[in-house]
């Protein structure tokens, strides 16, 4: 893990490098099959950079979430599909989740913010 302590890019920049990772493989991955291959390299880098694991990982179920809703291979968007049938199209079903993605990031931004604050000092409002 000194790899990632040496490294010439802010924790911060880590961090969202990895969420943004895990982003990308919620679209296309189931979320448990992600963090078990994912979690095992993350944790120790992170606890490396000495990010607060708590905040990390509340921001990592966040990310699994919005994959798992974000199309366009959201697993929970063909559960969807399987329990409506034939009275609603895949279109339909991606423009409904949407609103829960938006409302996800939302969230996102307002944990990021609060650990910005808590863990780095900074003043975000």
């Amino acid at each position: 893990m000194q790899f990632a302590s040496s490294v010439k890019v802010p924790v911060l920049g880590i961090v969202i490098l990895m969420q943004l990772v895990l982003l990308l493989l919620g679209m296309f991955m189931e979320p448990l099959s992600i963090l078990m291959v994912t979690l095992p390299l993350y944790i120790p880098v992170a606890t490396a950079l000495d990010v607060n694991l708590i905040w990390f990982c509340a921001i990592t179920l966040l990310n699994m979430e919005i994959g798992a809703i974000s199309p366009p291979f959201g697993l929970s968007l063909f559960v969807v599909k399987g329990v409506m049938g034939d009275s609603a199209t895949m279109g339909d079903i991606y423009r409904g989740s949407l609103p829960f993605i938006g409302l996800d990031l939302f969230v996102m931004t307002v944990d990021v913010c609060s650990c910005l604050q808590q863990c780095f000092g900074f003043q975000v409002l």
